[in-house]
C-alpha cells in the first residue's frame, strides 16, 4: 500500500512538473512570438517611412514635381529670414503640408524653411545679411499601430544668394574663396536661363530676346530681324533675358517715353549678355545680371537696385554709379526664378 501511494504521488508530481513546463513553454513561445511580431511591425513601420522619404528624395520626378514647387511657394509667399513657430506646442514646428498621395500609412508630411539661429540673435536685422537657409522635410507614418517619424534636413539656397555682399563679381569672390562657385553660377545662367522651368504662375512674364530691347514706363519693345514686338508689363513680374546669338549681341536700353514719368520700375530679374544702357531714372526690385557686356549709365539719378548684382562684364563695375540697396525678400523671391538659385544638399536624416 505504501508503495502504491508513493508511485501515485510521484506520478502526480511528474504530471505537475510536465504541466508547469508546458505552460512555461507555451508562455515563452507566445511572448517570443509577440516580441518577433512587434519587431517585425517596427521594422515594417521604419521601412514604410524610409520608402516614402526615398520616393521623394531619390525619385527625380517626385522631387521636381512635389518638393521643388513647395520650396518655391514658401520663398515667394514669405519674407526671409524663415522661421517656424511651434503652433501646436508639441515640439514640432509648423510647416507647409505637402499635397501628395503617399498612401494609407502616411499620416502627415510637412516641409518648411528655417533660417540659421544666428540670424535671430541679432537685435537689428539689416535688409541684407549672411545666411544659411535650411530645408526640413518631416514624414509621420503609422503602420499597424506603430508610429514613426523621420526628418530630413539640409541647405537649400545657393550660397552666392545668401552672402551679405550685394555686388557679386569675380574679384570680390576671390576674397571669399568663392570664385569657382561664381563662375559655375554665371555659366549656369548662360546655359539654362532661356529654357529654365521656374514653376512660374501667369503673373510672371518671361521675355527671351536675342536682339534689341527698349524698356519705357509702360511697354517693352523688342526688335529682332526688323520685326517688332510690344509687351505691356504693368502689374507683372518680369524675367527679361537677353542672350548673345550667332548674329546678334543684345542691347537693353531703359529710357522714359514721357517727360511726365518720374521713373521706370521693374519687379523681377534682368539678365543681359550685351550692353545694358540706363538713360532714365530706374528702379529694379529684383536681381541684375550682366554677363559679358557693359553697364552704361547716362542719367544723373542713380539707378536703384533692391536685389543683388551679378557682374561678369567687359569693364570694371563701379558700384558708386548705382544705389545698391540689397533686400533679401527681393533677392530670394526673384532669385527663385533663376537657374542655379537652389542648391539642395541633404546633410541629416534622423528619427
Amino acid at each position: 500500500m505504501k508503495r502504491t501511494g508513493s508511485i501515485t504521488i510521484m506520478v502526480l508530481l511528474m504530471m505537475v512538473f510536465v504541466f508547469t513546463v508546458s505552460i512555461f513553454t507555451i508562455n515563452s513561445s507566445v511572448t517570443q512570438w509577440h516580441i518577433v511580431e512587434n519587431a517585425r511591425t517596427n521594422i515594417q513601420s521604419r521601412m514604410t517611412t524610409d520608402a516614402k522619404i526615398n520616393s521623394l528624395l531619390i525619385n527625380h520626378n517626385n522631387f521636381e514635381d512635389v518638393i521643388i514647387p513647395e520650396i518655391y511657394k514658401i520663398i515667394r509667399k514669405n519674407n526671409p529670414p524663415y522661421k517656424s513657430s511651434d503652433g501646436n506646442r508639441d515640439g514640432i514646428p509648423d510647416g507647409s503640408k505637402i499635397d501628395y498621395n503617399f498612401g494609407p500609412h502616411v499620416k502627415s508630411a510637412n516641409i518648411r524653411l528655417e533660417a540659421s539661429k544666428n540670424t535671430f540673435k541679432m537685435a537689428y536685422l539689416p535688409s541684407n545679411y549672411d545666411e544659411v537657409t535650411s530645408i526640413i522635410l518631416r514624414i509621420n507614418t503609422e503602420y499597424e499601430g506603430i508610429k514613426d517619424t523621420i526628418e530630413v534636413k539640409g541647405k537649400v539656397i545657393n550660397q552666392l544668394f545668401e552672402i551679405k555682399e550685394p555686388l557679386v563679381t569675380e574679384e570680390k569672390m576671390i576674397q571669399q574663396n568663392l570664385v569657382n562657385e561664381f563662375n559655375t553660377l554665371m555659366n549656369t545662367f548662360e546655359d539654362e536661363i532661356f529654357n529654365h522651368d521656374s514653376k512660374a504662375t501667369s503673373s510672371v512674364s518671361k521675355i527671351n530676346i536675342e536682339g534689341e530691347i527698349l524698356i519705357n514706363e509702360n511697354n517693352i519693345v523688342e526688335t529682332l530681324d526688323n520685326f517688332t514686338r510690344n509687351y505691356d508689363y504693368k502689374a507683372k513680374h518680369l524675367l527679361i533675358n537677353a542672350k548673345v546669338s550667332d548674329e546678334n549681341i543684345p542691347i537693353i536700353t531703359i529710357e522714359k517715353d514721357s517727360e511726365n514719368a518720374s521713373k521706370i520700375k521693374i519687379n523681377g530679374n534682368i539678365y543681359c549678355e550685351g550692353d545694358l544702357i540706363i538713360n532714365s531714372p530706374f528702379e529694379l526690385e529684383g536681381n541684375l545680371i550682366v554677363n559679358g557686356g557693359k553697364l552704361i549709365i547716362n542719367t544723373d539719378s542713380k539707378p536703384i537696385i533692391r536685389g543683388k548684382v551679378f557682374y561678369r562684364g567687359e569693364e570694371e563695375f563701379n558700384v558708386n554709379d548705382i544705389n545698391l540697396s540689397s533686400e533679401k525678400k527681393y533677392i530670394y523671391r526673384y532669385g527663385s526664378y533663376l537657374p542655379g538659385f537652389l542648391d539642395i544638399q541633404i546633410d541629416v536624416i534622423k528619427r
